[in-house]
């Protein structure tokens, strides 16, 4: 009864990590993070307090523990070299859950109950495949938006999610059941098993999402050790008919070269390679994208905005892991997939093999093989409900083959004497920690929450209520920075913009590699020292645009505001200059030329200012005609490059025509 009681516990336990992870935009949320945080650490507290009452320790450690240990020490490391501590502790309390994931994970399948755990496991995997390529599909049906997402954030991991479990119904319908059926029952189950195939197949391919290819790898495993050069042939006909019949795939493939954003990544990765070499030990978990705008590069199809990618991540995990955590840690993790791969494979080349270990390796190293292919092209292992699979895939090929091999997994077991104080002494270390984990990440929840709210009012009173508890949280004082200028703004009271500009310094205090909050900062300054008519208030304002301007040398604004600071200490050369920099960084940025335009006319530059502005004309023609295209929406920051006042052009348009060499210069105020 006991064991009974234990196994669906454990089943209860997959369940419930497997199909909710997912459920709130792919698990990206606080609310996923904190739960299955908590989670993760109540049942491994469960599970190793459990022998502990009898008075012995049971543990079973993987043959390859020591790369694990050796991750976890450089891991570690980059506690001490970050320059943003939310972030980088945020990450590796998460990498900390997913450790204790994959030794709770393997610790259950080396157990007696080992097998019915792992035949419960395998089912719900297909489960959650068919739950989000129903929602998918039904997305699709009722809105037939070109592209699905399902429940996650977009296509990408939606796809990414499901080519990792596709593998399992197609390994399940050609490879033994791990679980004795009649042969009626068997019959019904591998149709039922078919027909999941399908669908998960079909929610896939409406994902339209280029990732999906690699969903071709679990499939290939399985046929080629199923089939062996018979399999060949079903997916050369697999591959044709993706490309010929059309589909949603097939369409976005064709139109490859008119999605300018289509090879982006190549750029990126560039930038992570420059990054490496300025940061060899990394810049600490979680703050790439802090770093990623030191090292930029232009997208190479787009002309307006070419600087305004932000990237989050590397768009290949293994370069983000060497941006955040040096060179050591992807060679580390990566060795260590390739050890238990390289096993799994060739195990499956031993004739002696049965059918159900072909459906574990198979199903497990193709869903592997498929989700690391496709981490080298995007961040999918960020998204918590693919890295689960990633660490049941992991701890999953280790227990099936140690049965065959026994030097794989070692079981430690040892009595334990004052068993009494190690439950404690567990408790109170689980708990404290998992309520640590949950402070920090509910600060961040309670953040994003303020922003719902309507009025500014109401968000600096939340913000400020938010930032006397110490989480060290940077978005919060920014955001706080924000509004509180904005009131001023609003009600022209000064008290706002001195407010704005210590949250500002907070933020900056916090996370003093983010340019845009000296960005900010330094505008505020510059409408303080407006407002107060001091001039030497302005250097406050440039010392912080020259901070901006390290960290992100193509955000063209800081340059602008550079120029605006010039012209008002009457400094014309050094304002053109300032314009010409953000010029040859963004070509199209209007608001520039405009201002290059009134400077050029004040200094007596008549020609040259009406070439200036016939320029002006023939990209705003360009503009138009390319938003009339209509290919792709631009993003918030291109909108602003391409921003300009219709009422300004007007201006700057009669009064060009009102001037003439001959006549004498005004000076515009």
């Amino acid at each position: 009864m006991e064991k009974k009681r234990f196994f669906w516990v454990w089943v209860i336990f997959f369940l419930v990590l497997i199909i909710c992870s997912p459920l709130i935009e792919g698990g990206e949320t606080y609310e996923t993070i904190s739960w299955l945080r908590l989670w993760v650490i109540g049942f491994g507290l469960f599970y190793f307090l459990r022998p502990l009452k009898k008075g012995h320790l049971e543990l079973a450690i993987p043959i390859y523990n020591r790369v694990l240990v050796l991750l976890w020490l450089i891991l570690t490391g980059s506690l001490f070299i970050t320059s943003y501590y939310y972030s980088t502790i945020y990450w590796y309390s998460n990498i900390l859950v997913y450790f204790l994931f994959f030794y709770l994970v393997l610790n259950l399948l080396s157990k007696e109950q080992g097998e019915r755990v792992l035949s419960a496991i395998f089912f719900i995997l297909i489960g959650s495949g068919l739950v989000q390529s129903t929602v998918g599909i039904i997305e699709y049906v009722q809105r037939d938006p070109g592209r699905v997402s399902a429940t996650f954030f977009n296509p990408s991991y939606y796809a990414g999610y499901l080519l990792g479990l596709i593998g399992f119904p197609l390994a399940g319908l050609v490879f033994d059941l791990p679980i004795q059926f009649s042969r009626k029952n068997k019959f019904w189950l591998k149709i039922g098993l078919g027909i999941s195939l399908m669908i998960i197949g079909f929610g896939m391919l409406i994902s339209a999402s280029r990732s999906m290819v690699f969903g071709l790898i679990p499939l290939s495993l399985v046929l080629v050790v199923r089939f062996r050069r018979k399999a060949i042939l079903v997916l050369i006909l697999l591959v044709l008919g993706l490309i010929l019949v059309p589909n949603p795939l097939s369409y976005r493939l064709k139109n490859l070269n008119r999605d300018p954003y289509a090879w982006e990544r190549i750029g990126i990765w560039k930038s992570s390679l420059r990054m490496i070499r300025g940061y060899p030990l990394g810049v600490g978990l979680g703050n790439y994208r802090f770093y990623y705008h030191r090292y930029p590069e232009p997208l190479k199809l787009v002309k307006f905005g070419r600087y305004g990618k932000e990237a989050g991540q590397a768009h290949n995990e293994f370069l983000n892991f060497a941006c955040e955590a040096s060179l050591l840690s992807p060679l580390v993790l990566f060795g260590f997939w390739a050890l238990i791969l390289g096993r799994a494979l060739k195990k499956l080349k031993a004739k002696e093999i049965s059918g159900e270990e072909k459906l574990w390796l198979t199903g497990f190293s193709g869903s592997l093989l498929g989700i690391l292919a496709h981490s080298l092209v995007d961040a999918n292992l960020h998204q918590p409900p693919i890295i689960i699979i990633t660490i049941i895939n992991t701890a999953g090929l280790i227990s099936v083959m140690a049965k065959g091999e026994r030097s794989l997994v070692k079981n430690i077991e040892s009595e334990v004497h004052s068993s009494w104080f190690w439950r404690v002494f567990l408790i109170l270390s689980f708990s404290l920690i998992g309520l640590l984990m949950t402070y920090q990440a509910l600060i961040a929840g309670f953040y994003f929450r303020s922003l719902n709210l309507k009025t500014p009012e109401e968000r600096i009173k939340r913000l400020t209520q938010l930032s006397r508890f110490p989480a060290g949280y940077a978005p919060l004082y920014f955001q706080l920075g924000v509004d509180l200028r904005n009131q001023f703004l609003k009600t022209g009271e000064v008290e706002f913009l001195g407010q704005a500009i210590r949250s500002f310094e907070l933020a900056i205090q916090l996370n003093p590699e983010n340019y845009q909050y000296y960005y900010q900062s330094a505008e505020c300054i510059y409408r303080l020292g407006v407002w107060l008519k001091i001039p030497a208030v302005f250097e406050r304002a440039e010392s912080a645009l020259e901070q901006a301007i390290k960290r992100a040398p193509a955000q063209v604004f800081s340059y602008m505001l550079l120029a605006e600071i010039s012209g008002l200490k009457s400094e014309m050369e050094k304002s053109l200059k300032w314009l010409e920099t953000a010029l040859e960084y963004e070509p199209y940025f209007m608001r520039a030329r405009l201002l290059k335009t009134e400077i050029l006319i004040e200094q007596g530059k008549i020609n040259e200012a009406r070439q200036e502005f016939e320029l002006i004309s023939q990209q705003l023609s360009e503009i138009k005609a390319f938003l009339k295209d209509g290919v792709y929406a631009l993003n918030y920051y291109q909108q602003l490059v391409i921003a300009v006042d219709e009422k300004d052009l007007a201006q700057m348009e009669n009064r060009l025509k009102n001037y003439s060499q001959e006549k004498p210069i005004k000076k515009v105020q």
